[in-house]
């Protein structure tokens, strides 16, 4: 018998003062996935992320949580330039910030605390930064401890804003690595404009625009193209994939590079 998805979206649509964000989605997000949500700005990806992490009540339609209500659960990483890098915190003290309430509301850090964001720094490549300043990190640094944050709190589902946005080559394959190991045992759901950085461990790819599209990496992609409409920047760089979409106007399909042939497919 097929386990149940840990998130279940069911015809869900959103929107700001009256006009329609995202519509009529249906997504589930099973235990092993890694998704990519690919799409252009203003598209809804960022605001489909935030439905799914409950920050938005839907219009229509229902996200269902099949997971435990502890807080850190749905680890979240937000997009780099959302954060206040002058904001006066130690690298450590931003990461255990990420164990809040797992011993208790208002109870001090535990010793299990301080290991589990000991871990999640060294995870991540962080130890020699952990007394730093933030305001004196690197964008790719500072991406790395907002992860390490969002993997103290041991999260059951990764859901990650533009992470290799503002992020230097090296952090980038730290990233990659990570969320590779990490998708070994829990979901992870990508909001990215760079694709390619992260298409060897992507498994399965949705293109947002009001709507949403899915397919398999390396499969082509059939969504709905507005006339006079430019491709997104992460389908344009990969033109030579691109085709006619079985002669429906208005429709484009994209083959996303991704795995090869077979591999990853679930």
């Amino acid at each position: 018998m097929a386990e149940a998805p840990l998130i279940e979206i069911r015809d869900l649509t959103f929107g700001y003062r009256r006009e329609a964000v995202v519509e009529h989605v249906d997504l589930a997000i099973g235990g092993r996935d890694f998704l990519a949500l690919v799409g252009p700005n203003g598209g809804g990806k960022t605001t489909l992320l935030k439905l799914m992490l409950g920050f938005f009540p839907p219009w229509r339609g229902e996200v269902v949580r099949r997971l435990s209500r502890r807080r850190g659960a749905m680890g979240y990483v937000p997009q780099f330039s959302s954060f206040d890098r002058d904001f006066p915190m130690r690298v450590e003290s931003l990461v255990l910030m990420g164990r809040l309430g797992a011993s208790g509301l208002f109870r001090p850090y535990q010793r299990d605390d301080r290991r589990r964001a000991a871990q999640a720094l060294a995870k991540l490549r962080l130890t020699e930064l952990a007394r730093l300043p933030i305001g004196e990190l690197s964008g790719g640094e500072v991406q790395r401890v907002l992860i390490a944050r969002a993997l103290a709190g041991d999260p059951e589902i990764l859901l990650l804003d533009e992470p290799t946005s503002s992020v230097d080559p090296g952090s980038r394959e730290v990233l990659a690595a990570v969320l590779s190991e990490l998708n070994a045992r829990i979901p992870v759901v990508v909001v990215t404009h760079d694709y390619s950085s992260l298409a060897r461990q992507v498994t399965r790819v949705a293109f947002v625009n009001r709507t949403l599209s899915e397919t398999a990496p390396g499969r082509p992609l059939s969504f709905h193209r507005h006339p006079g409409e430019e491709p997104p920047a992460e389908l344009a760089e990969h033109a030579e994939h691109a085709a006619p979409a079985l002669g429906r106007p208005g429709e484009v399909a994209y083959a996303p590079p991704g795995r090869p042939s077979g591999e990853g497919e679930r």
